[in-house]
C-alpha cells in the first residue's frame, strides 16, 4: 500500500537514505541485543520496558537521540559475543518485501544508503544479505575493552549526535534527487534538515502518525522502489 500526502521525486536516479530498524528489519536492534544480554536476569522484563519506553519516545520525537542512546547504553551490559549472536539472528529478521525484492537491492546497491542509529558490526552483515554495500552504511559504533565487553559508543559518528542522520547525509554529498526512508523521528528529520528532497515514511513494521502523516509518501512493501 502507498498513500500519496504531498508530493515524491521522479528520477530513474533517485539516492536512497534508508533506515535499519524497523525498516530493513522487523524490530529494534539495540532492544533486540538487550534482550540477548538481559537473558536470565530476574529484572529483564522490567529493563526491557524501560528501554522500549525510551526507544519510542525517541522515535517519536520525544527525545533527542544521543540522550535515547546514552540512556539505552545504560541498562544493560553486553559483549562482542552478544554483538556477533546478534548479527546472525538480523538476518533471519529482514523485512519480508525487502527479501522478495532483493534482486532490486542487488542492482541498485551503487544508489541504496544505509543511515542508520543503529551500530554498523551487526548492520553491515546484515544488509550485505540485500546487496548493501558496507561502505554505504553509516551507522553507529561500540567501543570494547579487552575482555570484549562493550563499554561505550563512538560519540564522533555523526550517527550518535543529535540531528546525526541530516548531518551524515549532508556529508554524503549525494548526487541527484535524494529520498529518505524510515518509520521514525530522525528520518523525517533527514528532510526536515534539508537534507533530502522527500521523505517516505515506511510502515509495515510500525506506523508512527506523527511521522507518517507529515510524510511525502506512506508505504508498506518495499515493491514500490520496483516500480520507477
Amino acid at each position: 500500500m502507498a498513500v500519496e500526502h504531498d508530493s515524491g521525486v521522479s528520477s530513474n536516479e533517485r539516492q536512497y537514505v534508508i533506515d535499519f530498524d524497523s525498516t530493513l528489519i522487523a524490530g529494534e536492534s539495540l532492544d533486540l541485543l538487550a534482550e540477548a544480554a538481559l537473558d536470565g536476569r530476574m529484572d529483564a522484563e522490567e529493563v526491557l520496558s524501560q528501554l522500549a519506553g525510551i526507544t519510542a519516545s525517541g522515535m517519536c520525537g520525544g527525545l533527542p537521540f544521543n540522550e535515547s542512546l546514552q540512556r539505552r547504553m545504560t541498562l544493560f551490559e553486553a559483549s562482542r559475543a552478544h554483538v556477533d549472536a546478534l548479527a546472525t539472528k538480523l538476518g533471519t529478521l529482514l523485512t519480508p518485501s525487502a527479501v522478495e525484492n532483493a534482486d532490486w537491492f542487488h542492482a541498485n546497491s551503487h544508489r541504496l544508503y544505509v543511515v542508520s542509529g543503529g551500530f554498523e558490526e551487526y548492520i553491515q552483515p546484515t544488509v550485505a544479505l540485500l546487496g548493501i554495500r558496507p561502505n554505504h552504511v553509516f551507522a553507529n559504533r561500540f567501543i570494547y575493552n579487552d575482555a570484549g565487553d562493550i563499554i561505550g559508543f563512538d560519540a564522533d559518528r555523526l550517527t550518535s549526535q543529535p540531528h546525526g542522520k541530516a548531518k551524515q547525509t549532508v556529508a554524503l554529498r549525494l548526487g541527484g534527487p535524494v529520498i529518505a526512508i524510515g518509520d521514525g523521528s530522525t528520518d523525517l528529520e533527514i528532510r526536515d534538515q534539508g537534507a533530502a528532497d522527500a521523505f517516505w515514511a515506511f510502515t509495515a513494521h510500525v506506523r508512527r502518525p506523527g511521522v507518517a502523516d507529515q510524510a511525502d509518501l506512506e508505504f508498506d512493501d518495499f515493491v514500490l522502489l520496483t516500480a520507477e
